[in-house]
């Protein structure tokens, strides 16, 4: 078992038929309380350490920022000609060479990458959720389940992103005070859907159910998530400036393949052992 206080592994003395952590020098209580902010990182470290399988979800994204990189930069240099030949001869046709050349492969660009994402966030809750459960991480199955869990995901992102986008509506209808206060209301509003795509991904409910239950347990757990999401800022600026020493692009390729599982498998046992009143293993 897992030290509800701590986030390190406890041992079970037999003879008193309890689970003691050496760490906190105390029995793990019978019924344990959610994790608290700093046990969620540590058992998020300690699964990645036993589960060097979440590494490899995180080389799916890196791949593919490869791949569409490249693509994109053949498609930036293949933009320049037509660009000349439009300054020197203004036609529909250098127009639509100009849109064809670079606005078709940034759209590839940017719903590949949301479908990609939507599936690696999807594979951390589920894999968590099993390794939690003692299943194992069986990334064909992980992977699958993560796949039937697309639709929903991707409907429900839009909706997220379109309640973000209140906040600048409001400002352009309400200048002056609201600009100040724009940036305090999409981080409320980041806090309490931050939720939503767990629910969506582990929870058998609708949208519109899913939503409202992320409102609840945003509400309710308020200051455990913004501790969470300041903790995750604090990490992100300090592994940046350690990876600052490495040349680029490589420092890109390990921030990669260290923030995405380290952040991801954060967040689901944020969900799974923080927020709601579970104790999965």
């Amino acid at each position: 078992m897992i030290c509800p206080k701590c986030g390190q592994q406890a041992t079970y003395i037999e003879q008193y038929d309890r689970d003691y952590c050496y760490f906190c020098k105390a029995y793990v209580p019978l019924r344990p309380e959610p994790l608290g902010v700093k046990a969620v990182f540590g058992k998020a470290f300690n699964l990645l350490k036993k589960k060097p399988l979440f590494f490899i979800i995180a080389l799916i994204p890196l791949l593919l920022n490869l791949v569409l990189s490249f693509g994109l930069s053949i498609s930036i240099n293949q933009f320049m000609t037509p660009m000349q030949s439009l300054v020197f001869d203004p036609s529909v046709d250098s127009l639509l060479s100009i849109l064809y050349s670079v606005m078709i492969p940034l759209i590839i660009f940017s719903g590949s990458s949301l479908i990609v994402y939507s599936i690696i966030n999807n594979a951390y809750l589920i894999g968590v959720k099993r390794v939690l459960k003692g299943k194992g991480l069986n990334l064909t199955k992980v992977f699958k389940k993560s796949f039937k869990r697309l639709g929903k995901y991707l409907a429900s992102s839009l909706i997220l992103i379109f309640i973000l986008l209140i906040p600048i509506v409001f400002t352009l209808l309400f200048y002056a005070p609201s600009f100040i206060l724009r940036p305090f209301i999409t981080f409320f509003l980041v806090i309490l859907f931050s939720y939503t795509p767990a629910i969506i991904v582990l929870e058998q409910k609708s949208i519109r159910d899913s939503f409202r239950y992320a409102w609840r347990l945003g509400l309710k757990n308020l200051g455990k998530t913004i501790k969470f999401f300041i903790l995750t800022f604090l990490i992100i600026i300090t592994l940046g400036v350690m990876f600052s020493f490495i040349p680029r692009p490589f420092s890109e390729y390990v921030a990669l393949l260290t923030l995405n599982p380290l952040l991801g498998v954060a967040f689901s046992v944020l969900y799974l052992n923080g927020i709601k009143q579970l104790q999965l293993a």
